[in-house]
């Protein structure tokens, strides 16, 4: 290859790397954003704050104060920080003077809302203003002096003590205070702790001032019903007030009631214990029979009404439907047997007898031959009906 032919070569190489530099660059520009940032903060004064006093964030240098400049009743100051970092929107700026004798710097300060200066919520924009109401600054030397003159001119004799008034309020003082001073210290003591109460219970207290501020308001929203409840509560109030002579002779019925109880109690306290005593143990059995109690009254009801439907009140009787069982289906030879058994005279014509009233006839009025017949007495057995009968109608 010729000698032109590296050359241009050479060339070609430089310019695609120079190129490529200028991407570079470009792209580390573009992403990074502006190497510093402006903001612009107005101050009440500015005193020792000058171009080139250090700007901090939270004691980190950041930027450089860029002019200061007088702004009518307030003082302009601009400037420079570092463009990573982003302001929020309520940032506040001090001037610090960290003592007498060294610089005062610019500091920036997280606002209400306690935001992160690498964003995260609204930022200051880059040329943004920070008003007056943001800022702060310290107290000059010379006002502090200023004060302290102030305060002992009006304290003294061409102030408020022109008539003696302060000295006879400390001498006053001193009198009170003579021998107490225990008593004193103890009181300061007893106050600084409630202080600390107070401090340390402050979220509570406040919780509570809130409680009774929305607790006003509810009252407020509320008036017509407070006032209309207010007015009720006159009214009672009236009434009771017009009666009191009858309050307080109830009140005194109700408190002689209450001593006599208390004197029978204590009179007849053995009585009364082994009384409660038994009441325990009748409770106590109430208790063992609440199946058979609740089986009483259960039945008890449906009991008392079968006896009012069966009361016949034309006859004045009660009318009642037995159940004898197999008994009763034979009961003629049952009373049969008792008389066989007890040798009673012409006992075949009394269990004939006994046959013929239980087989269902009822009509012996007729004649005993008629009766008998029909209840199928036997004719050999009516003889012996007869004379049962004589002898009975004898021996009535």
């Amino acid at each position: 290859m010729s000698v032109l032919g590296r050359s241009f070569a050479l060339r070609t190489r430089i310019l695609v790397l120079v190129a490529i530099a200028v991407v570079i660059v470009a792209a580390v520009y573009l992403t990074s954003g502006p190497a510093e940032k402006k903001v612009v903060v107005y101050f009440d004064q500015a005193i020792s704050v000058y171009p080139g006093t250090d700007v901090d964030i939270m004691g980190v240098h950041v930027g450089q104060v860029d002019s200061v400049t007088p702004a009518g009743g307030q003082v302009k100051v601009e400037i420079s920080y570092d463009g990573q970092y982003q302001l929020p929107a309520d940032v506040r700026a001090a001037v610090v003077t960290p003592s007498l004798v060294a610089d005062r710097f610019v500091q920036f300060e997280p606002g209400a809302s306690g935001q992160s200066f690498f964003g995260g919520g609204p930022v200051l924009a880059d040329g943004g203003t920070i008003e007056r109401e943001n800022t702060a600054v310290p107290i000059e030397l010379d006002q502090i002096y200023k004060s302290l003159s102030d305060l002992t001119t009006t304290l003294g004799p061409n102030g408020v003590n022109k008539d003696g008034s302060l000295s006879a309020l400390l001498h006053a003082t001193a009198k009170a205070l003579d021998g107490n001073g225990e008593l004193g210290g103890e009181a300061l003591a007893n106050f600084s702790k409630a202080a600390k109460t107070l401090g340390v219970n402050a979220n509570q207290i406040f919780s509570t001032v809130d409680h009774l501020a929305a607790l006003t308001t509810t009252l407020q929203e509320n008036d017509k019903f407070v006032q209309q409840f207010m007015g009720s509560l006159g009214t009672v109030s009236t009434q009771l007030a017009g009666e009191s002579d009858d309050l307080q002779a109830a009140l005194a019925a109700i408190a002689h009631a209450v001593g006599t109880v208390q004197a029978f109690v204590h009179d007849n306290r053995s009585m009364l214990k082994a009384d409660l005593k038994q009441l325990t143990t009748t409770v106590d059995v109430l208790a063992r029979q609440k199946k058979t109690l609740g089986d009483v009254l259960q039945y008890s009801a449906l009991g008392l009404g079968n006896l009012a439907d069966a009361y016949d009140n034309t006859t004045g009787t009660i009318g009642i439907r037995a159940q004898l069982g197999p008994i009763a289906s034979d009961l003629g030879n049952v009373l049969c047997g008792v008389v066989t058994v007890n040798k009673l005279p012409n006992a075949g014509a009394v269990c004939d007898l006994f046959n013929a009233l239980l087989s269902g006839s009822t009509n012996l009025g007729a004649g005993l031959s008629g009766s008998a017949a029909n209840a199928g007495v036997s004719p050999s057995s009516r003889t012996g009906i007869q004379a049962l009968l004589s002898g009975l109608g004898r021996k009535k």
